[in-house]
């Protein structure tokens, strides 16, 4: 559905508090064997890096999810909601467009390890940052084809999220009709 929609090998970022991954392989979705598949945000990218909420140091989340870059953005904006960072970046804030760039790089890399992987073709990116659309987007996809092993032409393309808001509620809503499918077939 969305902006994946036609595609089998789909990796969809949900960047917000938390950096989550859904991946698609082949068509289905890949849980894994305790379903925990796609944890992208607790990836370690900074080794000794700052402490994240699931005890690691230098998870993804830690340096580029929401909480951390609030933090880092206090300072300068005082406290803040994370859609009070894509409006300001929107206007034109220095300060918040460089915060998403950050995130972006970092996200990217992260990307592009995971595409290393498992070679897709589209990764869609949704959740609040999203939102911001280029401002996150171009740093992701920059950092993400400087990482990946093939080629730039062959690299999965990064879009922006079709579904909104609507996203996990519509994809809650699949599985269980998925699921429901499947048991239908057993008996």
């Amino acid at each position: 559905m969305g902006a994946g929609r036609g595609r089998q090998n789909v990796i969809y970022l949900d960047i917000g508090d938390g950096i989550g991954a859904g991946l698609i392989l082949g068509g289905q979705v890949l849980r894994g064997h305790n379903g925990t598949a796609g944890e992208l945000g607790h990836t370690v990218i900074l080794e000794d890096g700052p402490l994240c909420r699931c005890g690691n140091r230098g998870c993804l989340e830690a340096i580029a999810g929401g909480p951390a870059i609030l933090e880092r953005l206090e300072p300068i904006a005082g406290a803040m909601k994370l859609g009070d960072i894509v409006v300001r970046a929107m206007a034109g804030d220095g300060a918040s467009i460089r915060a998403l760039s950050d995130a972006g790089k970092h996200i990217g890399l992260a990307t592009g390890n995971l595409c290393n992987l498992i070679d897709p073709e589209r990764i869609v990116v949704g959740g609040d940052l999203a939102r911001a659309g280029e401002l996150l987007l171009g740093p992701i996809r920059l950092a993400m084809e400087n990482s990946v092993i093939v080629d730039v032409a062959s690299a999965p393309d990064v879009v922006q999220g079709q579904l909104g808001v609507s996203a996990a509620a519509i994809g809650a809503a699949v599985h269980a009709i998925d699921q429901v499918n499947v048991q239908s077939a057993a008996v």
